[in-house]
């Protein structure tokens, strides 16, 4: 036999014979609820959370205090016109293509 058959092969014995695990969990009855419990990790964990919370609640906050945003400026700029875009310095972007071209004449077929 090849190395490689033998190997397979004890590979197959292996886990054919393997036992069962002991003890073996029961699926019929549910664990009782006053044993369940998070634990510590689930504490530490909500505890951290809860942390972070705070922080970026007060961090956000200060940024925005930050923020200086005059209203009387704002509506005063909603009365006039929107400008047009500034050009940019590509031409092939400023050029507009010969189809949109419009000259005000109606087109006759």
């Amino acid at each position: 036999m090849s190395a490689v058959a033998l190997v397979l092969h004890g590979l197959a014995r292996a886990t054919s014979a393997s036992a069962s695990p002991s003890p073996s969990p029961s699926a019929g009855t549910p664990p009782d609820a006053a044993l369940v419990t998070p634990g510590i990790l689930g504490f530490i964990s909500l505890a951290f959370l809860g942390i972070a919370v705070v922080v970026i609640w007060r961090s956000m906050n200060k940024q925005l205090k930050r923020i200086d945003f005059d209203e009387s400026a704002t509506a005063s700029q909603m009365g006039r016109k929107k400008k047009a875009p500034k050009s940019t310095s590509d031409p092939v972007l400023d050029s507009t293509p010969p189809a949109a071209e419009s000259t005000g004449d109606p087109v006759i077929d």
